[in-house]
């Protein structure tokens, strides 16, 4: 690992070196879940596991009802004076069709 890089950024890929297996793990068990935007399937059941893993990671939590589908909102607090991290993203898919159209299985 480069020394030169920030300050704790070892120590944070030393961890995610160790811990690698749970972290593969955690990703199989989300992407077995269907989350599929536009029939709404499992939308709500994958918005639900998305925060009890963040609350296992020791996050409070809430989620949002919207005019759509649940917002997952997570909130760490570090020491007062850390930077603000803010990351973004969502857990719906897409449906798969027209199935022909892939080179290998969705």
């Amino acid at each position: 690992m480069n020394s030169q890089l920030t300050p704790g950024l070892n120590d944070i890929f030393a961890y995610i070196d160790e811990h690698a297996e749970m972290f593969l793990q955690r990703l199989i068990e989300y992407l077995r879940r269907p989350s599929i935007s536009a029939y709404g399937e499992g939308i709500g059941e994958v918005a639900d596991y998305i925060a009890g893993v963040m609350r296992q990671m020791g996050l409070a939590v809430r989620v949002m009802p919207t005019d759509g589908w649940p917002m997952v909102f997570g909130e760490y607090h570090a020491r007062p004076a850390a930077p603000t991290v803010l990351l973004y993203g969502h857990y719906d898919v897409q449906p798969p069709d027209p199935l022909e159209e892939w080179v290998s299985p969705p």
